[in-house]
């Protein structure tokens, strides 16, 4: 299941673009580096939660800002409309993930914090 994921969303995402499903099979063979992943995903995931509850989030912010604050969502989506950041110990499928939604001028129109069980 998690290969024919990986290719739809290859198909379809900038995430994997340019040679990054490469860096995601490499990531597989890297227990270091995966572990290395997981932190910073984690610390995203930790600075995006504290950014949708602090005073500073507002629509209009732009993505640059976000991207800032936050650092890299795990994925991006929608053509570039919906980063999605998550911690390690969450899959796609469940558990805790942000989302922030932009308009087509990469400003931020939407934000939701969910749990999918």
């Amino acid at each position: 299941i998690i290969y024919v994921l990986i290719y739809i969303v290859s198909a379809t995402s900038p995430v994997f673009a340019g040679g990054n499903l490469r860096k995601l099979q490499t990531l597989g063979d890297n227990r270091a580096l995966q572990q290395q992943v997981f932190n910073q995903e984690d610390k995203n995931y930790d600075k995006a939660q504290e950014f949708i509850n602090s005073p500073d989030i507002k629509k209009g912010v732009s993505s640059d800002s976000v991207l800032k604050r936050c650092g890299e969502p795990v994925a991006i989506v929608n053509d570039g409309k919906e980063w999605v950041y998550k911690p390690s110990s969450s899959t796609f499928f469940k558990g805790d993930k942000i989302y922030f939604t932009y308009d087509n001028d990469s400003n931020l129109i939407d934000w939701k914090s969910v749990h999918l069980e």
